[in-house]
């Protein structure tokens, strides 16, 4: 209770290292609490926008649901670590990636706690990055072992409204019964719904097994769209998902982001024992892009353009994206390939990609394209006027949609000759 009320009665500020996602999330609903927060982050350009009270994700705006600009004041960043923590804070919440180059990575979290060991007094730490279970024991705890430790990730699903750390049921676990009390009064300022866990291992796994659960699931989807592609696939997952117990997937070009993708990997890491289900899962996931490629080249394809750098739709993240993964197998097996992102500018798309594929603008450049694979639902795509879409798609086109985003669009494209079909609709493969 004690570092709760020096939050909330200004005495001291949330430092949080990492101003991605999570890390200025939870500054600003920190602030909407009225708790100030210190970003510590690398990256010189979202230091300039934050202390200009700009959010330096524009996306965000609408996900967060509330108006950032009259609290800007409270959240402040800094590169300078120094400067922080030799003051003494109170807490420090690590928000950190833990990914690098589509595997789990645990330099900067090693990085950023021997940067608050440098603290002279005994602060507690709230973990929200994800965790391969073991990291709190092998790269945490020994460059902090007098230091509260407590571990609780986050669920946020950034791109639909409501689906926040305020709303959003919480986990937590730490390193003694103290440290656990001192998280849940602190997480508790802007988190409604927190669960004890008996001990900070269990905390670190449950989200990479919830994770690798969905990851699972939505793999079969795959797997069924290949196996059973004479039939309707999206349909039988839909009355599938009538049954109480039982979510609907769709099957699509591929699972992206930082968290299903990687779920099983961050599983896998902390045992020794084989996990056969997960290896298949990845597999499945990886072999999709291969598959389409194949198809294409039963089909005499040349020119092929897709839609869609970030692993989702309104988002500008391209971790494990399904759009790059699947424009790398295309170039490997030949194809000449164009793609295009609104979020992303020509420059950031040619580091991300090889040299051969091509960034494009949208809609022009569909022009002369045997093929356009949609695999991010961009509310850009969709809002496109009708006659312009059906100008730059040319006759013979065919469109491969992994959101159903242009799917009311059938009848128009059948009559401009443009062949039209969402992965794991009947014939998706002939």
């Amino acid at each position: 209770m004690k570092i709760r009320r020096k939050l909330l009665e200004g005495k001291s500020k949330a430092i949080i290292f990492g101003a991605g996602y999570i890390g200025y999330s939870a500054a600003a609903f920190y602030a909407r609490q009225g708790v100030s927060s210190v970003l510590i982050e690398i990256d010189p350009v979202k230091i300039q926008k934050i202390n200009a009270g700009i959010p330096p994700y524009d996306e965000m705006k609408s996900w967060i649901g509330f108006d950032l600009a009259p609290l800007s004041h409270m959240i402040t960043a800094t590169a300078d670590w120094e400067d922080v923590v030799f003051e003494g804070n109170p807490v420090y919440f690590i928000a950190v990636n833990t990914e690098r180059d589509g595997k789990p990575w645990e330099f900067a979290l090693e990085d950023v706690c021997k940067k608050i060991a440098k603290d002279p007094g005994e602060p507690l730490i709230i973990v929200e990055s994800t965790l391969t279970p073991g990291w709190t024991k092998d790269h945490i705890i020994p460059h902090i072992p007098s230091i509260k430790i407590a571990v609780a990730p986050r669920r946020d699903w950034f791109t639909l409204p409501g689906m926040t750390v305020e709303t959003l049921d919480r986990v937590v676990g730490a390193t003694d019964e103290d440290a656990l009390e001192e998280a849940i009064d602190v997480l508790g300022i802007i988190s409604k719904k927190i669960h004890r866990a008996s001990s900070y291992e269990i905390a670190e796994l449950v989200k990479a097994v919830e994770n690798a659960y969905r990851f699972v699931e939505v793999a079969m989807s795959f797997e069924l769209a290949r196996a059973y592609s004479h039939l309707d696939v999206r349909e039988l997952m839909e009355l599938c998902g009538t049954k109480f117990n039982m979510d609907t997937y769709y099957p699509s070009t591929g699972i992206g982001g930082y968290c299903l993708p990687l779920a099983s990997q961050y599983v896998k890491a902390g045992t020794m024992a084989d996990m056969p289900i997960l290896t298949a899962a990845e597999e499945e996931n990886e072999y999709l892009p291969l598959l389409i490629a194949d198809f294409l080249m039963s089909k005499g394809v040349n020119n092929v353009c897709i839609l869609g750098v970030a692993y989702k739709g309104n988002l500008k993240v391209h971790v494990a994206s399904p759009g790059l993964r699947l424009a790398e197998a295309l170039d490997k097996h030949g194809f000449a390939v164009t793609i295009n992102d609104p979020l992303y500018t020509d420059k950031e798309i040619i580091k991300l990609t090889s040299e051969r594929i091509v960034p494009v603008t949208f809609p022009e450049g569909m022009n002369g394209s045997d093929v356009i694979i949609i695999t991010a639902d961009h509310a850009h795509y969709k809002a496109i006027p009708k006659t312009d879409l059906i100008t730059h798609i040319p006759e013979g086109c065919r469109i491969i949609d992994s959101y159903g985003i242009w799917a009311d669009l059938r009848g128009l494209f059948k009559e401009a000759g443009i062949l039209y079909s969402l992965i794991g609709e009947a014939g998706w493969l002939d």
